[in-house]
């Protein structure tokens, strides 16, 4: 982590914070549908259940890692309950799918730019 240093530290920092807020906020959402989806559809419950135990994952190797830059990520805030409707559930899986879909396009770009090692 020491190795990388100015405006490179800032944008690996962004996309380690991004990243982490991305896998909880999936781990948010598969383990609400799965709760919701328990009694109407119990396999699907319990895909959405195992999809949200490997988002949790995710989120922790990424807070683990920030450890190395002597950063954390408190995200307890979006677990505070809030009556959550429909369209707020649909507003949170749009957001989540935009955040992946963005970090999936920083990759692209990134491999897709010549080498600058020395």
């Amino acid at each position: 982590a020491e190795k990388i240093t100015g405006p490179k530290r800032k944008i690996f920092i962004e996309f380690l914070e991004r990243s982490c807020t991305a896998e909880f906020s999936g781990f948010l959402l598969y383990k609400e549908l799965g709760r919701r989806l328990k009694k109407i559809n119990p396999v699907v419950a319990e895909i959405f259940t195992l999809m949200s135990r490997d988002e949790a994952r995710h989120a922790g190797f990424l807070n683990k890692s920030m450890s190395d830059f002597n950063l954390a990520l408190d995200l307890g805030f979006l677990t505070k309950k809030q009556a959550i409707h429909f369209l707020q559930a649909q507003v949170y899986l749009l957001r989540y799918l935009l955040i992946r879909e963005d970090r999936i396009l920083e990759i692209h770009l990134h491999l897709q730019t010549p080498s600058t090692k020395p």
